[in-house]
């Protein structure tokens, strides 16, 4: 259920809202659910120059874990994991200024406070630990923009985060974790005749006051012993992106895409050695074209070439620390993907309806052994496809996935994993469908149904959680 109510006052407009979402998940495999949330943002022209917008969220309930089915690894198996209470608070304040010379700054300023009750039951010992992972942050970000000419926009930025867990977080519970996060970035656009160039450039760092979640000596048995971190300089990150877009008519235009950077290690990461993973180095390059006709039909091709030195990957084993959680382990191997994206959108005024699809075709490859071999782990080609229908006062739509077949052994049991090989995931399709009438009035209601999974496919893309099948819902909405 939900409700929303909104209006516009002179100079300032606003809107609000509340919702309940409940849930007693699938059959026998718990995942209950109990959610309420209410938002409200205002927008406000303080002057003709000036605009503010603030908006806040508080999510309030509970949420139980849906319990893995075999063959999962036996110790996520052996116990039961909920929410309860879960609490967060979203806020956020945002000022825009417009000056006369064609600049605008913005400056955006947050705060985030969390408060979780994480409980975990072992089947086994018939235990339960129950963990307050409270946690905030707050930061703000700038964004300045300016006309150099009437054929160039230059934009420079700056970000500052500040993350505080004083009982840190999940695998790192009892662990103290303070960190300070800081980007800046410059970049440029600029148009030649039909050409249009675009460059730009981020850094990213940090200063780690206390982190817990770092190095493990080979073993979680003296997790809670292992020193923190403090008073240390984070890695140093960087991102790149350029491009250049040509056009050769109002409807057929060509683009190619360069990105690439580095990516350090999520916080406490690990490898098998007990040791933190390299950083990451990342490269794309996109090259194709789209075709776009004067009645919003659209074709668009792009070629992509994806290299990433030293990835940061799950090395498919894991280990158990003191608090009964599960630490992922990770390794670094060369990988790189290739394929062809295509996508259509095609308006059809004599059936009130829209039809549109997308593929993707790719190969991906790792490192084994000093040689690039097929990474089973990404599916090789992705499919959707749809139908939209509206007409005066019934619409329709019409949903369909394919996915490809691919393995992971994540969450797995070794032992199965011995046997039987890589864990099959993918290889499905997927279809939902929705309807609605709308009755005309003071008051209009639109009473809809729809399927979701309306094949009925108890398909995984993760193993051990299965889709829970086809769901039926219906509903009104009545718009005042």
């Amino acid at each position: 259920t939900k409700i929303q109510y909104g209006n516009k006052l002179k100079e300032l407009s606003f809107n609000t809202s509340a919702s309940l979402f409940g849930t007693d998940g699938p059959p026998r495999r718990k995942g209950k659910e109990r959610i309420a949330n209410f938002h409200g943002t205002i927008d406000w022209n303080l002057t003709d120059k000036l605009n503010l917008m603030a908006g806040s969220a508080f999510i309030n309930g509970s949420r139980e874990f849906v319990n893995i089915v075999e063959p999962g690894a036996p110790n996520i198996a052996n116990r039961e994991e909920k929410f309860d209470p879960l609490s967060t608070l979203i806020t956020y304040l945002k000022f825009d200024y417009k000056a006369d010379n064609g600049s605008e700054t913005e400056l955006q300023m947050n705060y985030t406070y969390r408060d979780v009750e994480h409980s975990s039951y072992n089947i086994v010992n018939e235990s339960t630990t129950i963990i307050d992972e409270k946690d905030w942050e707050y930061g703000f970000n700038i964004l300045h923009s300016r006309p150099l000419s009437s054929s160039n926009t230059l934009r420079l930025g700056g970000l500052y985060n500040h993350w505080e867990a004083p009982n840190g977080k999940r695998y790192y519970v009892g662990r103290s974790c303070n960190v300070h996060t800081w980007s800046g970035v410059i970049a440029d656009e600029q148009k030649v005749g039909r050409f249009l160039f675009d460059a730009g450039f981020r850094i990213i760092g940090g200063y780690i006051v206390e982190w817990g979640g770092f190095g493990i000596e080979g073993s979680a048995a003296g997790f809670q012993n292992v020193e923190p971190v403090e008073d240390e300089t984070a890695p140093f990150e960087w991102q790149s992106a350029a491009g250049v877009t040509y056009m050769l008519s109002n409807a057929l235009s060509f683009h190619y895409n360069f990105s690439g950077g580095t990516i350090a290690p999520r916080k406490g990461s690990l490898s098998e050695e007990g040791t933190s993973p390299e950083t990451e180095g990342r490269f794309q390059y996109d090259i194709g074209f789209r075709y776009k006709c004067p009645r919003d039909n659209e074709f668009s091709v792009s070629t992509f070439h994806t290299k990433r030195r030293n990835a940061i990957d799950y090395s498919g084993n894991t280990v158990t620390t003191d608090n009964d959680m599960v630490l992922e382990l990770y390794e670094n191997l060369d990988k790189r993907s290739y394929g062809l994206e295509l996508a259509t959108k095609i308006n059809v005024p004599a059936l009130n309806s829209i039809i549109f699809g997308n593929a993707m075709i790719m190969k991906g490859e790792k490192e084994s052994e000093d040689k690039m071999i097929d990474d089973n782990q990404l599916p090789k080609i992705i499919l959707n496809g749809g139908v939209s229908y509206e007409k005066s006062v019934f619409d329709a739509s019409l949903f369909m996935h394919y996915t490809g077949p691919y393995s992971n052994n994540r969450f797995v049991n070794p032992s199965w994993v011995a046997q039987n090989g890589d864990f099959p995931l993918g290889d499905f399709i997927s279809a939902d469908i929705t309807a609605g009438y709308t009755f005309s009035g003071r008051f209009p209601i639109r009473i809809f149904g729809e399927v979701k999974n309306i094949l009925n496919e108890e398909y995984q893309t993760v193993a051990g959680y299965p889709d829970a099948g086809r769901l039926f819902n219906l509903g009104l909405k009545i718009n005042y």
